[in-house]
């Protein structure tokens, strides 16, 4: 019995916490640009407004990065017919 297991390359796991501590950085930042009376009046406007953007564009990213997983998965899945139907031809 062949077995396959398709485990989350170690690059895509420091991508995504990466990704993770960006976003609650720009979270942190933006509350504090729009409670701080030190804050300038752009940062208080474009800080937040980048954040949004970001957090709306993250699963747009990691929606391109789960289609690369699944070709992935596809030339795997293919390998193991392959395989399978050269062994049942023995």
């Amino acid at each position: 019995m062949l077995v396959a297991t398709y485990s989350p390359a170690p690059k895509t796991q420091r991508f995504m916490s990466a990704l993770s501590l960006g976003m609650a950085l720009l979270v942190a930042a933006s509350a504090w640009a729009m409670l701080s009376p030190e804050a300038s009046r752009s940062i208080t406007y474009l800080l937040p407004i980048i954040t949004v953007l970001v957090i709306l564009g993250a699963p747009l990213l990691i929606l391109a990065m789960a289609s690369n997983r699944a070709a992935e998965e596809a030339i795997i899945g293919k390998a193991l017919r392959v395989a399978l139907a050269v062994e049942e031809e023995r």
